[in-house]
């Protein structure tokens, strides 16, 4: 026969769930390299909302190709930011994924970098900060 748990037992079990369960559910960023030469990746962190939200609107990127944006920051240098599909079909990146492995390489990588979301994350996300500036069909900050 079962007994019916107490109250205590059933909070004990539910607070367990509530904190296993998003631990259980993240997924991790990936850095993969970090690059060793360029400009401060720092400035390039207003227009990651921009490129990554940009993901969404363009067609399918098929495996093994790419899109890719340039950004004019005001600081007189350019920003490449790149989304290569790595793995499955053609499809467009998560946002968020975007968002949270560009993120990680600004705050881990002091020159730019390369990176993922694992577990199943299919897209290789870069950020590219160098002298000079992007050709005339760009986008800049505060256009």
């Amino acid at each position: 026969m079962f007994r019916q748990p107490s109250y205590h037992e059933m909070m004990f079990v539910a607070l367990g769930l509530t904190i296993i369960t998003p631990v259980l559910g993240q997924i991790a960023v990936n850095i993969s390299s970090c690059f060793s030469t360029g400009v401060a990746a720092s400035g390039c962190s207003s227009f990651i909302d921009t490129f990554c939200g940009s993901g969404a609107v363009i067609l399918p990127v098929s495996l093994s190709d790419s899109f890719s944006l340039c950004f004019n920051a005001p600081a007189g240098f350019k920003c490449d930011f790149t989304a290569r599909n790595a793995l499955g079909t053609a499809t467009n990146p998560a946002a968020v994924n975007c968002e949270d492995t560009l993120s990680a390489i600004v705050e881990e990588c002091p020159m730019g970098g390369e990176g993922s979301v694992q577990p199943g994350g299919s897209f290789t996300f870069a950020l590219d900060p160098n002298e000079g500036s992007c050709g005339p069909d760009v986008v800049t900050e505060g256009s």
